[in-house]
């Protein structure tokens, strides 16, 4: 029987600190067992991010309290990958959520590892195991992880310009030390038991391809489930392929079958008896959290904010970063997604706390723990609503005292900044790597309010790749008029500084220079945006000409 669950957001105490988590607890009775969930890492969290809440969600509605963890250098997790000991802080982290999840009553664990994630929780759970870990997609080698991202950066089609130390991947950039680290990873050389049983979730291609007498399948009574979606969700985009939701139910049951099973062999002592159920613990102490960033101390708080048509909580889920001292209040940022490509938003919200601003990210509706005005299902990056969360951001920050905010947005969140009506206590507008263009945006639209039976076909047909790729072709040799182009114009004629970063060769900044000069360009050519190309950030902003951009971010705020 599905009931409603409650979602918060805080930060998990740690032997180095503190990381990003949040629970997913049922409204009323719950069972016995809880669910950790150990996310991959780098790009993986990021292309399965929306699928993870989505099975948190489930196991919670399905009365499974779920605690899903952020690892160190990833995500919300504090730190960086290149800083010191980041291998030994997430075994530390994986570790801290159980104890964590032990002393809200908890009699049962169960931790649920994707890609690297179950890595990673094996080899952490290995001197404490669970009752239960589940591993979907796993990686049993670290060495061979490795090789994947290097086959991955050496196929990259964009160029990065001068590459740090290290592998660079979809913005991220793995250093030396952790690369070394992620070779000693193997799960069949663990030498213990993660868990009292094992379950392994893949395709059914991969499954095929598991070896029995591998050192942990032999070791640990183990159970297959094949997942059909895994591939989908394993290598497509978010915004094409947000999650693997008949997957989901599916390891959901098998978790509430198998923990079912573990119950039934379990005899309850007099200490069990006595402690009743689970509780669900009280984190509103843990909302904020204090850390040194570049040598300056900083606070990171949890916020929920934005109205709900019809009633309910505030449903739009953010962090606000601030200096623990002086504040300087006139410079604000706010920015479209709590993470971003590598981090970016992580790293740009930090940077400007160290320097004594204050900054906002957040999820638009529908992504992360943040709903969709009236509950509406489903995660789309160009969805109508978004300008008005964009609003609900401002609004946040300039009633927390902020006169004036700034707001940075990457690709798709920098056409919605641009869908912003202009307000006086906008300043301004950075977008990087622009998402402009007219029939492209076709290709990312999944359903339009009120739209007829054929444009939701055309809709359809638009995903196909070969169409895609026509399309595409289209827009760079005939771009149109696009409606972004004018809002940018009428941004700039409010007085609204808009400045316009975009990787040198990417196709916004081609689209743009275009249409620019041309009828239905810019209303208002003697007010142009201020345009600062890139070369070598790609679209995914990585190696040194993203941190040169970085740089100028903050000295604009000077």
């Amino acid at each position: 029987m599905r009931t409603a669950c409650s979602v918060d957001n805080f930060w998990l105490p740690t032997g180095d600190g503190a990381t990003g988590a949040c629970w997913f607890w049922p409204d009323g009775a719950v069972a016995s067992t809880g669910v950790l969930v150990v996310p991959g890492i780098i790009h993986e969290q990021q292309t399965m991010a929306v699928g993870l809440v989505a099975l948190a969600k489930e196991l919670a509605s399905n009365g499974v309290p779920t605690l899903m963890i952020d690892l160190a250098g990833t995500a919300q997790g504090t730190g960086r990958l290149d800083s010191p000991r980041t291998g030994q802080r997430w075994d530390d982290e994986v570790r801290s959520a159980v104890h964590h999840m032990r002393d809200a009553g908890l009699q049962h664990i169960v931790v649920l590892g994707v890609r690297l994630g179950a890595l990673i929780a094996a080899h952490a759970t290995v001197d404490e195991p669970v009752d239960l870990m589940v591993m979907w997609a796993p990686v049993l080698s670290g060495r061979r992880y490795v090789r994947e991202l290097q086959i991955m950066q050496a196929s990259a089609t964009e160029t990065t310009g001068e590459a740090l130390a290290g592998i660079t991947v979809a913005g991220f950039n793995v250093p030396p030390d952790l690369v070394n680290h992620l070779k000693t990873l193997d799960a069949g050389k663990l030498g213990g038991k993660p868990a009292g049983r094992l379950c392994i979730v893949d395709s059914a291609e991969r499954l095929a391809e598991l070896d029995p007498r591998h050192g942990l399948l032999a070791e640990v009574p183990t159970s297959t489930l094949a997942a059909p979606e895994t591939e989908n969700w394993l290598f497509t985009a978010a915004d094409q392929f947000p999650g693997p939701y008949r997957d989901i139910v599916e390891v959901r049951r098998r978790i509430q079958m198998l923990a079912a099973e573990i119950d039934a062999e379990t005899v309850l002592g007099d200490v069990e008896l006595a402690q009743g159920p689970p509780l669900r613990p009280d984190v509103s102490s843990l909302r904020s959290h204090e850390f040194d960033h570049d040598g300056v101390t900083i606070r990171e708080t949890h916020v929920r904010f934005g109205s709900n048509h019809g009633g309910g909580p505030p449903r739009l889920a953010g962090i606000v970063s601030e200096p623990v001292g002086p504040t300087d209040a006139s410079a604000a940022y706010v920015g479209i997604t709590s993470v971003g490509p590598g981090r970016l938003f992580v790293d740009l919200a930090r940077g400007e706390a160290a320097r004594g601003r204050v900054t906002l990210r957040f999820e638009l509706g529908g992504f992360g723990t943040s709903t969709r005005r009236g509950g509406a299902p489903g995660s789309d990056f160009y969805h109508p609503t978004a300008a008005a969360d964009i609003g609900d951001a401002i609004d946040h920050l300039v009633a927390s005292g902020c006169p004036a905010v700034t707001v940075v947005g990457f690709c798709a969140g920098a056409w919605s900044a641009f869908e912003l009506p202009p307000r006086p206590d906008l300043a301004g507008i950075i977008a990087v790597n622009a998402q402009l263009l007219v029939r492209t945006r076709l290709l990312h639209r999944r359903q339009w309010p009120g739209q007829s039976r054929w444009a939701d076909q055309l809709a359809r047909i638009a995903q196909h790749r070969e169409v895609r790729r026509i399309v595409m072709k289209l827009e760079r040799e005939h771009p149109l008029p696009s409606p972004a182009i004018r809002r940018v114009g009428r941004h700039a004629e409010a007085g609204t500084a808009v400045t316009l970063v975009f990787a040198e060769g990417d196709l916004g900044q081609v689209y743009f220079d275009r249409r620019a000069h041309r009828p239905g360009g810019l209303r208002a050519p003697q007010r142009r945006p201020e345009v600062r190309v890139y070369p070598g950030l790609g679209h995914l902003p990585s190696g040194d000409a993203r941190e040169r951009m970085l740089a100028d971010i903050h000295a604009a705020a000077d």
